[in-house]
């Protein structure tokens, strides 16, 4: 077998320079991302904050109890440890793992935290946060195989036409099944064809959702090293996070103002902004019949007009207070 190593420069300036270490984009970041002494420096910030240990060590002890992982239970219980930190990357839910880049993240963080631990002599935790939120299944419901003219997109149909979050979109077994042995059929047998087949039905028959069956996946490959899955889509975190959509609704204002002002920054620098965004979001979805939409905030109101949904900011607050999951 020959391999070739080829090294593609990013189209994006923004990123180009960021691997390229040039100096004039640093200023958009808290850190001095090429100090040595950054992480420990991150660490002790971290030490400074106060975090719900107890409730969220709970919360994870109870949503990974499906895995029946030695591993991640205890890395769970070092959640509960105070000097304990966690490293965090993420990314949607795709069947099949995705893109190759989301196994690539996985393992970057598991080296990573496993780097840090060692380096700082503290318990650090690998989390992947999985993006159960997010309503745009065609992002993620398709895999591409090899074909005689090139890429072929071999995506698995759903009738559901509402904007139903990962988490809440049902996978039909039997069409699931047939979609996956569509794809396997287009790659020649090896001598790890059928075993690999085997345990990717395995996963789908534990699963009832696109977050499922790629939380089974992922865990089947990273098990051993305890990899924590933290699924935004699930309701029972929410709770735990009214702190957190309380912070953005009274610090809204200051949010946008400041999103601004670094968007305007980075034209100054000549990059791209990286978000693009309007003047009008409130930074927060909700959930209504079923469907995720983007609150908007104009006049002190906030709203959500495609289903005439309106809120002062003190409704706003009592409706996360008694409601945070939706």
């Amino acid at each position: 077998m020959q391999l070739t190593e080829l090294s593609i420069r990013s189209q994006n300036l923004f990123i180009r320079d960021y691997i390229e270490e040039k100096k004039e984009m640093t200023a958009f970041f808290d850190y001095d991302i090429h100090s040595e002494h950054t992480w420990k420096k991150r660490y002790d910030d971290l030490m400074e904050m106060s975090f719900p240990r107890e409730a969220l060590a709970d919360y994870m002890s109870a949503y990974h109890a499906k895995f029946e992982s030695t591993a991640m239970r205890q890395n769970i219980e070092k959640i509960r440890d105070k000097r304990s930190v966690m490293v965090v990357g993420g990314q949607q839910a795709g069947l099949l793992s995705g893109p190759l880049y989301t196994i690539h993240k996985i393992i970057s963080i598991i080296q990573f935290a496993k780097e840090k631990e060692s380096a700082l002599g503290v318990p650090v935790i690998p989390v992947f946060w999985v993006a159960g939120e997010d309503h745009d299944v065609d992002e993620i419901n398709f895999v591409y195989t090899s074909g005689e003219k090139g890429p072929v997109k071999q995506k698995l149909p759903l009738h559901n036409v509402k904007k139903t979050a990962a988490k809440r979109t049902a996978l039909h077994q039997e069409k699931t099944e047939k979609w996956l042995r569509d794809v396997f059929s287009t790659y020649e047998e090896s001598a790890y064809t059928n075993d690999l087949l085997d345990q990717l039905l395995r996963c789908l028959r534990k699963s009832q959702t696109f977050t499922d069956f790629f939380e089974w996946i992922v865990c089947d490959l990273f098990e051993e090293d305890g990899l924590l899955l933290f699924n935004s889509g699930d309701l029972g975190v929410k709770p735990l996070e009214r702190t957190l959509f309380k912070h953005i609704v009274e610090t809204n204002d200051a949010v946008t103002a400041r999103l601004n002002e670094t968007q305007a920054a980075m034209k100054r620098a000549g990059y791209q902004p990286i978000i693009e965004a309007g003047d009008n979001q409130a930074n927060l979805f909700y959930e209504y019949d079923e469907e995720r939409f983007l609150i908007e905030k104009e006049n002190g109101q906030f709203s959500i007009s495609e289903v005439g949904l309106t809120w002062t900011k003190e409704e706003l607050l009592q409706e996360i207070e008694e409601h945070p999951e939706r």
